[in-house]
């Protein structure tokens, strides 16, 4: 197992504690995050 992507922890826990405090779906704050900082390609 690789901890390449171990800074997405905390990301992840904020992102997911913020989606739910506001009521937006959390893929809202988590598509960019995921575009920007892993450099995953945008699909449709």
């Amino acid at each position: 197992m690789s901890a390449q992507y171990w800074f997405m922890l905390p990301v992840a826990a904020v992102i997911a504690t913020t989606a739910t405090a506001s009521g937006i779906g959390g893929v809202t704050i988590f598509g960019p995050v995921f575009i920007l900082a892993l450099r995953l390609p945008p699909r449709k």
